[in-house]
């Protein structure tokens, strides 16, 4: 079952169906490759009414793993597709950067707070 939730749904709240079940897709593929890419890419039929949360940060589930859209595509009347690029969850990482921190001397909380 693959399911769309907001971008603002904190990690304790992926157990329910989110904003919808996407149950139309007309293609949905992941693709997991050893330490490299892990995706999913999707195609939605554009005049579904849940198509529209298919919109970038939001978050899809599918096989129990989180998924971030990072870009849309609104195909042409002809074809009347959505395409959607998603990443892994895990590659939000990616974007915070932790400097070389040494401390000496300091408890866990003391630790764990000095890199924040």
């Amino acid at each position: 079952m693959i399911c769309i939730y907001d971008k603002k749904t904190t990690k304790d709240n992926f157990n329910n169906n989110g904003l919808a079940v996407l149950d139309e897709c007309i293609v949905a593929e992941v693709t997991e490759e050893l330490n490299g890419e892990y995706s999913l890419y999707i195609e939605y039929p554009a005049d579904s009414r849940k198509a529209t949360h298919l919109v970038e940060l939001n978050i899809i589930k599918a096989n129990e793993q989180l998924f971030r859209i990072y870009k849309v595509e609104r195909q042409q009347e002809s074809t009347r597709r959505i395409k959607v690029w998603s990443r892994h969850i895990f590659y939000d990482l990616a974007f915070y950067f932790i400097e070389s921190v040494n401390l000496v001397n300091a408890n866990m909380k003391e630790a764990i707070e000095g890199t924040i």
